[in-house]
């Protein structure tokens, strides 16, 4: 009987695998890749160029994240909302004691004298308490606001759907937020960066960047994949793919070098994310063992690889700090040692569930 059980399981696995979209997988795998490098990228212009071009990851993600907002049914009920938001304040709650934990230890380790009562104090003042309330700006470790924009994400989908639910229905909302969110994005950053600050500056009495709102910086890409999951995309032809791919990343690169400027998103991004979401439905068979490899990083470590790289990150910069880690091997290598490390990391967490 046992045995019977562990075949039907098996089998079922296989199944539910089969199913799953594999180019979704290969490509969250690849954004994963990218997001570490965006943390630690490699020093010159080179290294510049590729931080340009790795910019498609996080858009991405909120692309997914929109995709698979809906039910299987393709509609968005509050039940649906209710679902996700509890989901994602148990990933909030999970990271932030993973964090505070990460944080004491760090700072110890550091430094002996660190004081936790000057660093508590020292973390919540009126501008980073606004930040965090207006643009989802966490108090400390950045890349958390991952969670809490796709929270507001959700959280503003439940206000339309109490408001009036044909709103969010009616695929016109989709393509409203996505033209606003990234014609204003652009507008706020490569196009009136410096006036918009001026302006705000003279409101709040310091400086604030309202481009970093989740209107811009999130929801776009997230109602993006709620069209796209509502649509049906046809397969494109890959060499056309891979053009268009080409195509965004050289015109982030020279938007990079025009604009002098790091952003989360440049114009070449969305012709990076359309050659990618076109490719998450080729339903194609056979790949390599090392696409197959990034397919598990995808599908089975990418919310820990996010989440984590920046603890291993920082506990990699305290070998550096120490002086075990020889300076110039430490910045041209911390992209390949965090890599590695993280998913090494994010493995081990991922059987100690």
């Amino acid at each position: 009987m046992k045995n019977f059980l562990l075949v039907q399981t098996t089998t079922k696995s296989k199944i539910q695998l089969k199913r799953r979209n594999k180019e979704i997988d290969i490509i969250k795998g690849f954004s994963c890749i990218s997001v570490i490098y965006i943390h630690c990228p490699i020093p010159g212009f080179i290294g510049k160029c590729i931080l340009a071009i790795s910019r498609y990851a996080v858009p991405f993600f909120f692309f997914i994240s929109g995709y698979y907002f809906l039910n299987s049914n393709l509609e968005i009920t509050n039940s649906r909302i209710f679902m996700k938001i509890r989901h994602i304040l148990a990933l909030l709650r999970k990271n932030s004691l993973f964090y505070c934990i990460f944080c004491i230890l760090f700072n110890i380790l550091k430094d002996r004298s660190w004081n936790i009562k000057e660093f508590t104090q020292s973390l919540f003042n009126k501008k980073k308490i606004v930040k965090f309330i207006l643009f989802n700006c966490p108090f400390k470790y950045l890349h958390i606001w991952f969670i809490l924009a796709l929270l507001y994400c959700y959280l503003f989908m439940l206000l339309l759907s109490s408001i009036n639910s044909n709103i969010i229905k009616n695929s016109f909302f989709e393509y409203f937020i996505i033209c606003f969110g990234i014609i204003g994005y652009h507008l706020l950053t490569e196009f009136g960066r410096m006036k918009l600050i001026r302006i705000i500056k003279i409101i709040f009495k310091y400086k604030l960047d309202i481009s970093h709102f989740f209107i811009f910086r999130a929801f776009p890409f997230f109602a993006l994949g709620i069209l796209i999951r509502k649509k049906k995309i046809r397969p494109i032809q890959s060499s056309y793919l891979i053009l268009v791919f080409i195509f965004g990343s050289l015109l982030s690169c020279i938007e990079q070098y025009l604009f002098k400027m790091p952003l989360n998103s440049y114009i070449g991004t969305y012709f990076q994310l359309v050659s990618l979401i076109s490719f998450c439905f080729k339903n194609k068979n056979n790949y390599s063992k090392a696409i197959m490899f990034i397919s598990y990083i995808g599908r089975e470590l990418s919310d820990k690889i996010y989440y984590y790289h920046i603890a291993v990150k920082s506990a990699i910069d305290i070998l550096y700090i120490k002086g075990i880690i020889n300076k110039k091997l430490f910045f041209n290598l911390q992209f390949i040692f965090v890599l590695i490390s993280t998913i090494i990391f994010s493995q081990i967490m991922k059987k100690l569930e």
